[in-house]
């Protein structure tokens, strides 16, 4: 990755990052009154997420348990909301400690996302068409909005009004985009830096190999730390994160020496982790209308 930006860029970026300030603080902040005001479609996650932020910053909530669910030990990834904790505990308004982080990752994820686009490319139209088709929604909802608002002069004026989403299945029995769109990350504020990081190391692996370089130690230590901590940032992620390292393990024999050693430290440092969330003790059956409850 460059060291800097172009020009160009950052007059493209710039907006992104004021973009990602309005969408954190659009949909959570604190009144004069001191009451929470929290997007209609954020409430269900941040009924949970904020007393977990609190248990860390009026709390003493250590070693860590999740506050709906005390005694055992948490079994969800809270690492970005015990630092949102602290920086509430140091002083910082509690919508201010958790609007500046989830701002910056999600910056942070756009930049990668263009920078990744780039380096695979080689253009920069294609890393700038990258960041367009990310920020918008990739689902068939706009057709549930054109039902109800026909094409017309004041057509524009009535998207930039809006105020609810068009679709939001599959809560709403609509078209399924709910998950397709950034509502996703105002409602789970640790995914965006989840995300960057995961591109991240798709970057700097594909950077290494691209250009047959040789991982030093150096950056192996760094990488098995990055990929060996994400258990309690985003496990699902470090999931994700490994099977990147088999793919990658697979198509550049050249570095799998040094990609073998990246997962076997990972796993290392991500297994005490593991092992202190334990499994869920809940049991989860899937199944259709007609067989409720039935595995298919």
């Amino acid at each position: 990755m460059r060291k800097y930006l172009s020009f160009p860029e950052i007059l493209i970026f710039l907006p992104i990052l004021a973009f990602s300030l309005l969408l954190m603080f659009k949909t959570f902040q604190i009144s004069p009154d001191g009451n929470l005001k929290i997007a209609t479609k954020a409430w269900s996650d941040f009924a949970a997420t904020i007393p977990l932020i609190r248990s860390f910053s009026l709390g003493d909530n250590f070693p860590p348990e999740y506050p709906l669910f005390a005694g055992p030990p948490i079994r969800y990834h809270f690492l970005f909301f015990l630092f949102v904790g602290f920086l509430e505990r140091i002083g910082l308004r509690l919508d201010w400690a958790l609007n500046i982080p989830s701002a910056i990752s999600f910056f942070l994820l756009t930049l990668v996302i263009y920078f990744l686009g780039v380096k695979v490319f080689k253009k920069k139209s294609i890393g700038i068409l990258s960041v367009v088709l990310f920020l918008f929604n990739g689902s068939f909802s706009f057709l549930e909005f054109l039902k109800t608002h026909p094409i017309s002069p004041n057509f524009v004026n009535e998207i930039t009004k809006a105020t609810q989403f068009a679709s939001f299945g599959p809560y709403d029995g609509k078209i399924v985009s709910a998950f397709w769109s950034l509502n996703i990350f105002t409602n789970q504020r640790h995914l965006a830096l989840a995300y960057a990081a995961f591109l991240l190391l798709v970057f700097f692996l594909y950077r290494f190999t691209d250009v047959n370089k040789k991982f030093s130690i150096k950056v192996v230590v760094l990488l098995s730390l990055l990929i060996g901590l994400f258990p309690f940032i985003h496990l699902a992620v470090f999931g994700m994160m490994l099977i990147a390292l088999g793919v990658f393990f697979l198509l550049y024999p050249k570095a799998r020496y040094q990609i073998f050693l990246i997962g076997l430290f990972s796993l290392a440092i991500a297994l005490p982790q593991i092992l202190y969330m334990g499994k869920s003790q809940i049991t989860v059956l899937f199944g259709t209308k007609s067989k409720p409850g039935q595995f298919y």
